[in-house]
């Protein structure tokens, strides 16, 4: 087609067509064109468990706090803590979540089981919607108490949890369940 075009305007357009392709391509934007590439303000917030005294004999509480320690307050994230099938059967995972301190389930908290885990997602919610929660800088944010159901023995173990999404910078940690009695 180029070829053709060169043959009714010229063997000039040959020339200057990559020319000016180029520099439509590799141009930088400007005007209304270029836009503010700064990332977003991002906090780093992590996930602590601290032990509670149980109700009945058989059944080890701990409640989760989210910690935020940085400049910017969290919101609009998702945070999922696996449990493993070893540590709570699927058959408890009903139960597994005690009174929820933040959000409701079906709305902010769920559960999902298959063969090999428990996954436990919580999620914050946009900003300015009605299921907004917010973790305010430099501070902690009790969020949902979590049964262990068939635990009644000391307890060491570390579960896995991912943060994403919103102001909360993406984050891959482990959760230290320990209980003493």
């Amino acid at each position: 087609m180029l070829v053709g075009l060169a043959a009714i305007a010229g063997p000039w357009l040959i020339v200057l067509a990559p020319v000016v392709a180029g520099l439509f391509l590799l141009a930088p934007p400007i005007g209304i064109y270029k836009h503010d590439e700064a990332p977003p303000p991002r906090t780093g917030v992590r996930l602590e468990a601290v032990a509670v005294d149980s109700d009945t004999a058989h059944t080890l509480r701990f409640r989760l706090v989210l910690i935020n320690p940085g400049d910017v307050p969290a919101s609009d994230f998702r945070m999922r803590l696996l449990i493993p099938q070893t540590l709570v059967p699927a058959s408890a995972s009903p139960r597994l979540l005690g009174p929820l301190l933040v959000g409701e389930q079906g709305r902010n908290w769920f559960i999902d089981s298959t063969h090999d885990a428990i996954a436990v997602t919580f999620r914050a919610g946009r900003p300015g919607a009605v299921d907004e929660i917010i973790c305010p800088r430099e501070s902690q944010l009790e969020l949902a108490d979590l049964n262990l159901p068939g635990h009644s023995h000391p307890l060491d173990v570390f579960l896995e949890y991912q943060v994403s999404g919103g102001s909360a910078s993406p984050t891959l940690d482990r959760l230290r369940l320990r209980s003493s009695s």
